[in-house]
């Protein structure tokens, strides 16, 4: 080969990575707007005003939680994973919540990370919340529309979505039972468009 086309190759391929790793960025920053954007969070998880799905998930002591053993209590329910750094700078805020709200709120972090990921977490970040290890056969992020984490849920008396969202912070988590349940914003009209 002459040397001409050896370094025309080499040319190519360092333009080629180079779209490449531009078209990563551009990705990356798109997620992140439409991750960032209230609209698009809200369409994560299932609705607002919609009965919760039942689940029962040992915690890493290994005594069972069912979620509808639960009713007639609030419940925050924090799907997350040891692995991902926002839950692990959430703990904390999770934890002060947690005790500032024990008599009114039970609180649970849910992740799907093996039971020995979850019990070294757990010692590692002092969780003082029940870490529940769900099921590896059950799909439960999925059935709670959580794409991304930590996603929580704040669910009423009757195991209703009272709010739900990306939780980073203890206000994101106090906020969740403040806001309008769906069926309220279904009568105002949804997003003021009257329908």
């Amino acid at each position: 080969m002459s040397a001409i086309w050896i370094i025309s190759t080499v040319i190519l391929w360092v333009f080629v990575l180079a779209l490449a790793f531009l078209v990563f960025v551009l990705y990356r920053q798109v997620g992140l707007m439409y991750l960032g954007r209230a609209a698009a969070v809200s369409r994560d998880g299932i609705p607002e005003g919609t009965e919760a799905p039942d689940f029962a998930a040992p915690d890493i002591d290994g005594q069972m939680h069912r979620l509808r053993t639960y009713r007639g209590s609030r419940v925050l329910l924090v799907f997350g994973s040891p692995h991902c750094r926002p839950c692990q700078q959430l703990i904390p805020d999770l934890n002060a919540y947690a005790e500032a709200n024990s008599g009114k709120v039970r609180t649970f972090f849910l992740s799907g990370a093996p039971q020995e990921d979850n019990t070294r977490f757990a010692s590692l970040f002092d969780i003082r919340v029940p870490l529940l290890t769900i099921p590896e056969d059950e799909s439960l992020q999925s059935r709670y529309l959580a794409r991304v984490t930590p996603f929580a849920f704040a669910l009423d008396e009757e195991g209703k979505v009272m709010g739900k969202g990306l939780v980073n912070t203890r206000i994101h988590l106090e906020v969740l039972f403040d806001r309008p349940v769906a069926a309220e914003v279904t009568a105002n009209g949804q997003n003021g468009s009257g329908h």
